[in-house]
């Protein structure tokens, strides 16, 4: 037999080869999933900026699933360290400075006592950036209070708040005042005193996928991509038939014109209670940053995000399935 008919079956078999590899690949894009959920909204990267501030100032065991804002910074020269049943002002002032991203009217409430077994009660005197505001008096037992600020105490942006105490003389200096454990600031005048204890504004629930914001306010999350990705999809749920919500993704530092320019979707539950969002990234690679700007109506609700993915809707190119079948062996 010549050469030339032995090389004859060669082609076929090169075509059989190839045939082979395009299949190994395709099956390995089938078994390929979308990057999992929390790539996206991770472990301690969620944060939530509260347009009605509840701040806790009771110690913590450790840190939450959502870090929760805006965060206050305290006076630690007259607050004692925070405890189990939250901070005493230790002095006849004590502040603090609070960042809102919304100003005008507020009602203040102040779950707070005096020292146990005090025989008379303890005047406070509530100052908000530099003008009183409101004052009330606190017993040995626990209790909430109502201050109304008018609507040019509070302004968006940086807020220095401050409970004073005027019958303290400054000899009392480092002694127990009054006992603070929540304060919180709401919009609407008629708050009740119970206000400050609802529950955690946003849970996640890792093992459904889903996000629940149950307060009006702002949830971010920064995610990184390092590979070629197609889009970010997403679905949503209005609990009620009121309510808003914008969704945003951008870069973090902002972006410009063409590609790199916000993207936003707004929503409305009056227009559609649930569906699903898909933004673009073209492949592109960098930091983002997601955003869910929610306005809930007056009546409790709740805004839900599930199946936050990022997908790779065409699959890997053939060498892009190699080089990371080759990092994985």
């Amino acid at each position: 037999m010549s050469s030339r008919e032995l090389l004859r079956p060669l082609p076929l078999a090169l075509i059989f080869v190839f045939a082979a590899v395009a299949f190994v690949d395709f099956v390995h894009t089938l078994r390929e999933e979308p990057a999992p959920w929390p790539d996206v909204l991770a472990d301690r990267t969620l944060r939530f900026e509260r347009w009605e501030p509840v701040l806790d100032l009771r110690a913590r065991a450790g840190p939450d699933f959502v870090e929760l804002l805006p965060a206050a910074a305290f006076d630690a020269a007259h607050w004692s360290a925070p405890l189990q049943g939250g901070r005493w002002v230790m002095d006849d002032s004590a502040g603090f400075e609070l960042g809102l991203a919304r100003g005008g009217h507020r009602t203040m409430v102040v779950e707070c006592r005096g020292p146990s077994g005090a025989d008379r009660a303890i005047r406070v005197e509530v100052e908000v950036n530099g003008a009183r505001r409101g004052a009330f008096e606190v017993g040995s037992e626990w209790r909430r209070h109502l201050v109304r600020l008018p609507g040019d105490a509070v302004r968006a942006g940086r807020n220095q708040i401050s409970l004073r105490l005027p019958d303290r003389l400054p000899a009392g200096r480092s002694q127990r005042g009054v006992l603070v454990r929540r304060l919180g600031l709401f919009f609407d005048a008629e708050t009740a005193a119970d206000a400050v204890q609802r529950r955690s504004p946003v849970t996640v629930d890792l093992e459904a996928e889903r996000v629940s914001i149950r307060e009006s306010g702002t949830l971010t999350a920064d995610f990184a991509v390092d590979e070629r990705i197609d889009a970010l999809k997403l679905s949503y749920h209005f609990s009620a038939d009121l309510g808003r919500a914008e969704l945003t993704v951008a870069r973090p530092e902002g972006g410009g014109p063409g590609r790199d320019a916000v993207m936003r979707r707004p929503l409305s539950a009056s227009e559609g209670r649930e569906g699903g969002v898909r933004f673009p990234l073209h492949g592109r690679r960098g930091e983002f940053r997601f955003a869910a700007e929610v306005e809930l109506g007056p009546h409790p609700g709740s805004f839900d995000l599930s199946s936050v993915r990022l997908v790779s809707e065409g699959g890997p190119t053939r060498a892009e399935a190699r080089q990371r079948s080759r990092r994985e062996e």
